[in-house]
């Protein structure tokens, strides 16, 4: 089979083709996890609802890592640049960024500096509050957003070095490649192609992005990272780029939560830095410095590309 068997496609059959593929790597995969799992630690779905204990920390990451890294993104994201895209290599993004390795120590700068503003924008977001004849749909908003937290706590959890790899493998390597395959490799490629605008097709990808994690409360902020990833890929013209922004995001997460850990007296809070009364400061220079880093990674890419 050739590459590019279903590029004559009008655009939106291959947003068709996309959703299929995501569709059917998510129940394939998923499927296929459930039964590992119960193979090997004799758990069902429903089990991993309430971790009760090592193996049911185990079991979901691995639940994450088959149906979702690999059936719900990676493999519906390859698949699907393969059928649509005459170079599916090429238009996903895999080539070596404009800027070189100037724009990646800024995109990684930018990142590791981001801290501050994301958490301000996480706290601007919860104080959203729906009309009260909504209140039945803002209920469950916040259950899901809860139950979601939850999982998240779970998975952070490490008593090793071990379970520190385990957990930068599951929460940031695969979710960075696998998420900026289907986001910004694949939609925000389509949605570019649909339209002339590519700031549109950047924030409609972002917003796809943030809405697939269901968790409305950190919507926002999640759209906006999701954003600066597509820009890093418009400027840079390399999918490296969103995908080290991305790696550096989820890590540095893994890494403050296994230090506060492993430490009787945690030394930050990673997810309150940025909240306080007297941190605005600390905001305003978040965005300076990820705003100054951005331009940077601009600026390189025109030069190159000219």
């Amino acid at each position: 089979m050739r590459p590019g068997l279903l590029a004559e496609l009008p655009l939106y059959r291959k947003f068709l083709v996309v959703s299929f593929l995501v569709m059917l790597g998510s129940i394939t995969f998923s499927m296929l996890a459930s039964i590992l799992i119960s193979g090997i630690w004799g758990l069902s779905a429903s089990d991993l609802l309430v971790a009760e204990g090592e193996k049911h920390v185990d079991a979901m990451k691995l639940l994450v890592l088959i149906g979702t890294g690999l059936g719900s993104f990676t493999i519906p994201s390859l698949l699907g640049a393969f059928l649509l895209f005459k170079s599916p290599l090429e238009e996903l993004g895999f080539r070596k960024p404009e800027g070189g390795a100037p724009s990646a120590m800024f995109a990684l700068i930018a990142l590791l500096f981001s801290l501050p503003l994301i958490n301000f924008m996480v706290m601007m977001n919860e104080f959203m509050v729906l009309p009260e004849s909504l209140n039945g749909v803002e209920q469950w908003m916040k259950e899901a957003e809860e139950q979601m937290h939850d999982i998240t706590e779970t998975m952070l959890l490490a008593n090793s070095t071990s379970d520190l790899l385990t957990n930068l493998l599951v929460i940031a390597v695969v979710p960075a490649i696998a998420e900026e395959l289907l986001f910004r490799g694949l939609i925000q490629n389509l949605f570019g192609k649909l339209s002339s605008n590519k700031h549109l097709a950047i924030w409609i990808s972002a917003a796809l992005f943030s809405a697939i994690h269901m968790q409305f409360y950190g919507f926002l902020p999640r759209m906006v990272l999701g954003a600066v990833f597509g820009y890093m890929l418009l400027w840079s013209g390399s999918l490296w780029l969103p995908i080290l922004a991305h790696f550096a995001n989820n890590g540095i997460a893994v890494l403050l939560s296994f230090v506060n850990q492993s430490s009787t007296n945690p030394i930050i809070d990673e997810n309150e830095v940025g909240k306080g009364s007297g941190d605005l400061w600390l905001v305003a220079l978040s965005v300076l410095i990820a705003g100054f880093c951005m331009y940077q990674i601009k600026k390189r890419g025109l030069q190159s590309a000219g």
